[in-house]
């Protein structure tokens, strides 16, 4: 995760005239600098704050107006900040609940037995389908399910974290492939594709990217023995006529370090890792 400076709040508390605009514009931003002791110095060029003292009986009114904490920052932003500076926020939100919803096996069932395969659990109901994850019972919840015939659950979870990034990203199919000498390939995809910078990722699952499983498809009866086997270059060579970079994320690297291959994924289209 890169380390924010001085330089880096300074930059986009620039942009704004006063520190109303830089919470609205940038309320992560302000809410983790307003935390830095030279938050005053970030803030020094903006006209001078209606430092209207907030007292503690008018701080504690406008939280009791909600239920969470994230709700009162993003909702009275003034008075969470006068709240976190005079150290008495904790006191003020004592009778708000978590965000956090806490998932027993019991829960996630219920959950998961509304859904006929582990896609549609993933896409219903994703906070039950990674607490499964966390609590390792996620084939015991599932057990009842059949086999998704769609994408990998990697990749769908994989595409959701880049569009959460960017929020253009889709999957793609060229149906107009000409090739020169291989007239019978005709069709390729982009499992993630984010047009405005040309880029693409591939998920390639370590079952239906392999020389025995593609060699079967009757879609690729013509195709040679070498072709299948350069299946990966032959389509990489073919977008990158096109000006597309494609980067290739295995389903085995993906198990063996998550985490690794999402970095890799987000740094190859220049995002950073932070939410």
């Amino acid at each position: 995760m890169k380390k924010r400076t001085f330089e880096s709040f300074k930059e986009k508390a620039n942009l704004c005239k006063s520190r109303g605009e830089y919470y609205n514009r940038f309320p992560s931003e302000y809410s983790v600098a307003l935390r830095r002791e030279d938050f005053d110095e970030i803030c020094a060029h903006m006209s001078p704050p209606s430092n209207k003292a907030r007292t503690f009986e008018e701080i504690q009114v406008e939280a009791l107006k909600y239920r969470y904490r994230a709700d009162f920052q993003n909702g009275s932003g003034p008075f969470y900040g006068a709240a976190l500076r005079l150290g008495i926020l904790d006191k003020v939100c004592s009778h708000m609940k978590a965000k956090y919803e806490y998932w027993t096996p019991k829960k996630i069932n219920k959950k998961s037995i509304l859904c006929s395969t582990r896609v549609e659990f993933f896409r219903t109901f994703p906070k039950a389908y990674d607490a499964a994850q966390r609590l390792s019972i996620l084939n015991e919840v599932c057990s009842h399910m059949k086999p998704s015939q769609n994408s990998s659950l990697a990749e769908i979870e994989l595409m959701n974290i880049v569009k959460n990034k960017i929020s253009t990203a889709k999957k793609i199919k060229d149906y107009k492939v000409k090739i020169e000498g291989k007239p019978y390939i005709k069709r390729f995809e982009i499992d993630i594709f984010i047009p405005e910078l040309n880029k693409g990722i591939e998920f390639d699952g370590k079952y239906h990217h392999t020389y025995e499983y593609m060699r079967k498809d009757l879609k690729r009866s013509k195709w040679s023995d070498d072709d299948i086997r350069n299946y990966h270059e032959i389509k990489d060579a073919w977008f990158a006529t096109k000006g597309i970079q494609i980067l290739h994320i295995k389903e085995a690297d993906w198990l063996k370090n998550k985490e690794g291959c999402i970095k890799r994924c987000l740094e190859f289209l220049g995002q950073s890792i932070c939410p």
